[in-house]
């Protein structure tokens, strides 16, 4: 049995431009937040369905997980019930915050950037 890794990092940028009527701010740089999760899950495959692109793994405690694979991950069909694979989720969150007079609408941005691992092993990383 082969261990292979998929990693798989989710990022989202969130910018909230909002502020209280009557509030002002004094100073000239204002303050952003950051924070973020992440999550890791490692398992056996007990599962690959290639046609709903469904990966069924169990972990060490004996639970099932079924997971959606994205069509950015490619090389699927390497990956062969009975094979160890390590999932890491990241998400972030950026929140700045500005005077109403330059805030404009409230809104989210996201973007997708893939970097595939060479080698004989299926990786990599989507972001």
């Amino acid at each position: 049995m082969q261990h292979k890794t998929i990693a798989a990092a989710f990022g989202t940028v969130l910018l909230v431009g909002a502020a209280a009527p009557g509030i002002t701010y004094a100073q000239t740089e204002l303050p952003a937040a950051v924070g973020e999760v992440a999550s890791q899950l490692s398992g056996r495959v007990m599962v690959v369905n290639m046609e709903t692109r469904l990966m069924t793994l169990k972990d060490g405690e004996g639970n099932f997980h079924v997971l959606h694979v994205p069509p950015e991950v490619k090389r699927l069909d390497k990956i062969k019930i009975g094979d160890k694979v390590t999932i890491t989720e990241l998400s972030s969150v950026l929140i700045e915050l500005l005077p109403q007079s330059e805030a404009g609408p409230v809104g989210a941005v996201m973007t997708t950037e893939i970097d595939r691992t060479a080698g004989k092993k299926p990786g990599g990383t989507m972001t």
